[in-house]
């Protein structure tokens, strides 16, 4: 399902440059990334969601061990957004090897960070352990979460009007950003443990939202790049 959205900034980026009308109109970068990112995930989950009646039928009849069918079926879904967000980016780089290269480069840069941050999980699940369980769920979740908003920025910096010739470009830097976030989580793995895992998730999710940031609202009828 991800799949259908690699061309979805085409018409936005094509010849017409559908991008101008819609800044124009008053929406802003992130509202277009985020509207194709919802549209994915929304078609995803109901195919999701038709497919859980058949869970449930293998389950009564003895077939399938419910939770494992549940942590499945949210590591799919977890999964799923992931790559929406990463391929709804990755769109808006005209040729298709480009596309193709950088959904690739995200998808080993966040399989290379989730092996490291998980990689003191390799223990057998004991009951008084479920805590550390649901922390490193959590760490999962929020590397997750940081490669969803790469893919967002990926696409939002192709939708600029202009670049400054002065500053580096975003997208340049954005990529940078992927390719180093493993090295420096595992950095502050090594220092401190989940802990510091944590700390540079944290981090670097909170860059990741800043590393191109607009004018605002208050700016947006009189600034070309919302």
């Amino acid at each position: 399902m991800p799949l259908t959205g690699i061309n979805a900034l085409q018409s936005e980026l094509s010849g017409e440059r559908n991008v101008e009308l819609l800044l124009m109109a008053g929406l802003t970068r992130w509202q277009i990334m985020r509207g194709k990112w919802l549209v994915l995930c929304t078609l995803s989950g109901l195919i999701m969601i038709s497919i859980l009646p058949y869970m449930l039928t293998l389950y009564f009849t003895g077939g399938v061990n419910l939770l494992s069918q549940i942590a499945n079926f949210l590591g799919i879904t977890t999964f799923n957004i992931f790559m929406n967000a990463v391929i709804v980016g990755s769109s808006g780089f005209r040729p298709l090897v480009g596309r193709v290269t950088t959904i690739g480069l995200v998808f080993f840069s966040w399989l290379f960070t989730s092996t490291i941050v998980l990689s003191s999980l390799s223990k057998p699940a004991h009951p008084i352990r479920v805590m550390e369980w649901i922390f490193y769920l959590f760490i999962y979740l929020l590397v997750t979460a940081l490669y969803a908003i790469y893919g967002l920025q990926l696409g939002r910096s192709r939708l600029r009007l202009y670049e400054d010739p002065v500053d580096p470009p975003i997208t340049g830097l954005i990529i940078a950003l992927i390719i180093f976030t493993p090295v420096a989580i595992g950095i502050f793995h090594v220092a401190g443990g989940p802990i510091g895992s944590l700390f540079a998730l944290t981090g670097l999710t909170a860059l990741g939202l800043i590393i191109d940031r607009g004018p605002g609202d208050e700016c947006r009828t009189s600034f070309a790049q919302p």
